[in-house]
This record gives structure tokens, C-alpha cells and sequence, in this order.
């Protein structure tokens, strides 16, 4: 009986010893499956968060007016990094991580690929468009030379008052005044000129805008022929696509006191011929494929105005105050000019877009 106890002790202490051995396997199995998990996901947070500093370099990009699209942007967040293709699709159908999908806002796609000790994750994000490197974030934007004996001043009391010019800039009369920071493609002719801001030159070119007309026809709430004068007008409210469009197809003569927010598109020369008001809160962009003319009458013009030719401010005894913004393939004057700004494109992106600022719509 002794003989079999000491077999039945012996069998049961292998079968412990059996037991214990599995649950350690079974433990340093488990361990390793935690310690795997939590460094996958270790590596996910830090792959998130550099995707998350990613973007806010392009945020930062967006604010200040230097993000032009489509844009690759490569740069290394700790020791990932990051490759982000930046894409619009304002308006248009896309894929978002395997999932088809449209916007109607002002919208980027960043896809990133992301690379961290030889591992490789890919990412994809939607986020909002923010304000393009475009014309809109100067007060005065003109796409050549500017040299003229007249006054320029731009800004106003507590508003800047950028001002860029793509070519030279020669300034001679005393009474001009920047308020706000010069930039010029190439170099500044006037020692004497006073800028408030910082002065840069030999900076790098700007894309300037160019309308496509077919895009403001198709949204027009009015389309008018060619020789139209619009003195005045009430815009109704905007609908789906943003603010209403006055086309015109052809010339236009236009002055008066206006009510709500819109656009008026010239295909042809405009003639801005008297004043023009807007309501308080509102707002009035007249986009001219070809010249603007700003005549003798027109001392005020509470608008923004976009010429994709000349801009022309005529001889006369009065000079001309331009209240939001002017963006121009090229300025010829006649008389002085003054120009502020208004914040609407800088700080509402939304708002600009529904305004149709050439450059940031569609």
C-alpha cells in the first residue's frame, strides 16, 4: 500500500509540476500578447499624433494665407515621418478611407502616410479649407509693376493694411501710405515711402486668379446683356450655392445704393461711374474680366473689387476710397487711390466661399 501511496504522490506532483509549467507558458503567452497589444497601440497614438501636428501645420498654413492646393506636404513630427497629400473637394465626390463621399463646404482631404521605425500606416482625414495663399488676404493685391507719381495709401484706423505687388514698386508721391506690410516680387523704388509694417522684397510669386465665367453663369440668379446698367439692387438671401450672382454678358455701368450680399460678374468692361453703398452687414463683389474703370464720380465704393485687366482710376478733382478691397491684374492711375480692408475673407473662409472670391471659389 506504501508503494502505490508514493506512486499516487509521485503522479500528483507531476501532474502539478505539468499544471504550474502550462500556466506559466500560458502566463508568458498572455504577458506577451499585452505587451504587443499596448505596443500597437502605443505606435497608433503616436502615428495619431503625429497626423494631429500635421495638420495643424497646415492649419496654421490656412490662417495665415499661405496654403496653396494641391500640396504635398513633408515634414517630421518626433521621429515620424509624415508625407500629406493635400487635395480640395469643395463640390465634388471622393473617397474617404474606402467610403465614397461629397461636401458642399470648403473642404481639404489630407492623406498622409506616415512612417515610424520602419513601420508604415496610412491615414486619411477631411478638414475645413480655411483661407487659401490667395489675393484676398491683402488689402490692395496687384499682379505687376506698380509705379505712379499719385497717392496710394491703404488701411484705416485699426485695420491693416497689406499691400502686394508682383514686380516693383515705385512710389513717389509723399502723401502715400501702407499701413500694414509691403511685399513685392521685386524690388521697392522709394526710399522715402512710409509702411507702417515690414517691408520684403524679391518675395515668391503668387498664382493670381482667374475666373472661369461659366462657373458664375450657372449659379446666376439674373443673367443681363451686354451694355447693362445696374444702379442699385436688392439681393435676395443666399440659397444652397452661397450668395446670389448678377452676370452680366458684356459691359456694365454700374453706381447706386445696394441691399443684401452678391456678386455682380462683367464678362466685358465695368464702369463704375458714381458711388456705391452697401447695407450695414453686407457685402457687394464686383469680379471684371477685363478692366474696371473707376470715374470721377465714384469717390466711394464700399466693395470688393476683382479686374482680371487693368484697373483705371481716372482724372478728376476727386480721389477715389475703395472701403474693402481691391485685387488686380494691373493698376493704372490717374488720381490718388485709398484703399482698407475689411476681415470677412481672413477670418470667415465660409463666408468667402459663399461669397465666390475668385481664387477661393468654386
Amino acid at each position: 500500500m506504501r508503494r502505490v501511496e508514493r506512486g499516487s504522490v509521485a503522479v500528483i506532483a507531476l501532474i502539478m509540476v505539468a499544471s504550474t509549467t502550462v500556466v506559466a507558458i500560458t502566463m508568458i503567452s498572455l504577458a506577451t500578447g499585452v505587451r504587443t497589444k499596448q505596443t500597437r497601440l502605443e505606435t497608433n497614438q503616436t502615428f495619431i499624433a503625429a497626423m494631429d501636428g500635421a495638420l495643424e501645420i497646415v492649419d496654421d498654413m490656412s490662417v495665415t494665407g499661405v496654403l496653396t492646393l494641391p500640396l504635398t506636404l513633408n515634414v517630421t513630427i518626433g521621429n515620424v515621418s509624415v508625407s500629406t497629400v493635400l487635395t480640395g473637394v469643395s463640390n465634388s465626390a471622393f473617397t474617404l478611407n474606402g467610403v465614397g463621399a461629397t461636401t458642399t463646404a470648403p473642404t481639404i482631404l489630407a492623406t498622409a502616410t506616415l512612417t515610424h521605425k520602419g513601420q508604415t500606416y496610412k491615414r486619411q482625414e477631411v478638414i475645413g479649407k480655411g483661407v487659401d495663399s490667395s489675393a484676398w488676404k491683402y488689402a490692395l493685391h496687384v499682379d505687376s509693376a506698380v509705379s505712379s507719381s499719385f497717392a496710394i495709401s491703404t488701411g484705416a484706423s485699426g485695420l491693416d493694411g497689406d499691400a502686394w505687388i508682383d514686380g516693383n514698386v515705385s512710389l513717389a508721391n509723399a502723401l502715400s501710405h501702407i499701413r500694414g506690410n509691403l511685399t513685392s516680387t521685386g524690388l521697392i523704388f522709394s526710399p522715402g515711402l512710409k509702411v507702417d509694417g515690414t517691408k520684403t522684397t524679391n518675395a515668391t510669386a503668387k498664382t493670381f486668379p482667374i475666373p472661369n465665367s461659366s462657373d458664375y453663369q450657372s449659379v446666376a440668379i439674373s443673367v443681363l446683356p451686354n451694355n447693362s446698367t445696374i444702379n442699385g439692387h436688392v439681393f435676395p438671401a443666399p440659397n444652397a450655392s452661397g450668395y446670389p450672382v448678377l452676370y452680366v454678358n458684356g459691359d456694365a455701368s454700374i453706381r447706386g445704393d445696394f441691399t443684401g450680399s452678391g456678386i455682380i460678374y462683367v464678362t466685358g468692361k465695368a464702369d463704375i461711374v458714381g458711388s456705391v453703398t452697401s447695407g450695414l452687414g453686407d457685402y457687394l463683389l464686383i469680379i471684371c474680366k477685363n478692366v474696371i474703370n473707376l470715374w470721377s464720380g465714384a469717390t466711394t465704393i464700399d466693395a470688393y473689387l476683382f479686374s482680371g485687366g487693368n484697373l483705371n482710376t481716372n482724372s478728376g478733382t476727386s480721389s477715389h476710397y475703395v472701403v474693402k478691397r481691391i485685387v488686380a491684374k494691373c493698376l493704372v492711375l490717374n488720381n490718388d487711390l485709398s484703399v482698407s480692408f475689411d476681415p470677412l475673407v481672413r477670418d470667415n473662409p465660409a463666408e468667402a466661399y459663399k461669397m465666390k472670391f475668385p481664387g477661393i471659389w468654386p
